[in-house]
Order: C-alpha cells, then sequence, then structure tokens
C-alpha cells in the first residue's frame, strides 16, 4: 500500500507578543513571510525573504530595521518539514524564531567594541498547513 505524502505549504505560528506566516510558495509563485510584534506588523515578498536550506530545516530570515552606524536587526525563522499523510491538511508546529541584532558602524565592523551580536529566541507554536494557492 503506497502512503499519499504532501509537504505543508503555510506555516501560521504565535508566542504571547508574536505572530508569523510564511509560505514558501504563496500567491503569485514568491516567498512570504508576515510578521507581526508589537507595534510592527510587515509583509515581506519575494527576494525580501531570504532561504536557506541547512540540514535542521529551512532559515528563513528577513530584515526588520536598519539604523545607520547604530543596528541591524532582522528575524529568522526555522521551518522545520512537515509530511501530511494520507489526505491530512495539517499537523502542529513547534519552531524557533531569532531576533538578531547587529552592531554596526560607517567604518565596518572593526570599528564597534566588544560583541557584534545579540540574539533573542523565540519559541513559536502553531500549525502546518497544506493549502491551494
Amino acid at each position: 500500500m503506497a502512503l499519499d505524502i504532501a509537504q505543508a505549504n503555510l506555516y501560521t505560528l504565535s508566542n504571547a507578543d508574536t505572530s508569523v506566516t510564511y509560505t514558501p510558495l504563496g500567491f503569485g509563485g514568491t516567498a512570504q513571510l508576515n510578521y507581526r510584534r508589537g507595534e510592527q506588523d510587515i509583509v515581506f515578498r519575494g527576494a525580501d525573504v531570504r532561504t536557506l536550506a541547512t540540514e535542521i530545516g529551512a532559515l528563513v530570515t528577513v530584515d526588520l530595521d536598519f539604523i545607520p552606524d547604530l543596528e541591524t536587526t532582522t528575524f529568522s525563522l526555522f521551518i522545520p518539514a512537515v509530511n501530511l499523510r494520507n489526505g491530512a491538511t495539517e499537523a502542529a508546529v513547534e519552531t524557533v524564531g531569532l531576533l538578531t541584532a547587529a552592531r554596526t558602524s560607517f567604518g565596518g565592523p572593526a570599528l564597534v567594541q566588544g560583541q557584534l551580536k545579540t540574539y533573542q529566541a523565540l519559541v513559536l507554536t502553531g500549525a502546518a498547513q497544506l493549502v491551494d494557492f
């Protein structure tokens, strides 16, 4: 008996103060990540969504903020592969998002004193789904 297996293509994740929706190939055939935290509510599409395949899942990164000569803030999200078997269209997911603050300088990183990057890990839970776009 052959198994009917599909991969999830929509991830809806959140915690107490952050919500993220990600699809690798949404409307128009491009990646889209919606990020909401506090006053920030940003939609990223296409080339603004950078994806890197790693051994532990896809790493999806977007730029949240850039303050010249001070700091750049990015959000990265680990997207696990999710198999949906035998007609299932949804599965529970738990993953990690990472806020990275990178200290910057007009003169380059050598002019920054001390640690260049700091991290804040966000545990996110939700669902991975198979949807028709």
